[in-house]
């Protein structure tokens, strides 16, 4: 991850939480990062409420404020429709 290039991004002022997601049937891998940390978790495929909770727990974890911008990116295949949805 080049994080000279995220900073510049989310412009090195505003916290920002990187959520990257791979999805399928049964679960979705979660990656999340704050630009120099990363951290794994697994939710339940659809399950909104569990991806939330996910989001709230690593920006704590990463010391963020549960203001931070999330910025994510998913693969569009099976089940991208779910994320269209997911405006927290």
């Amino acid at each position: 991850m080049n994080v000279a290039a995220h900073r510049v991004e989310g412009n090195g002022k505003v916290p920002v939480l990187y959520m990257a997601l791979e999805l399928s049937d049964k679960t979705w891998k979660v990656v999340f990062g704050d630009g120099v940390r990363r951290r794994q978790v697994v939710v339940p495929a659809g399950g909104l409420v569990k991806l939330h909770e996910a989001v709230a727990e690593a920006k704590e974890r990463f010391g963020l404020a549960s203001s931070a911008q999330v910025l994510s990116c998913y693969e569009a295949g099976h089940d991208g429709f779910w994320l269209h949805r997911y405006k927290r």
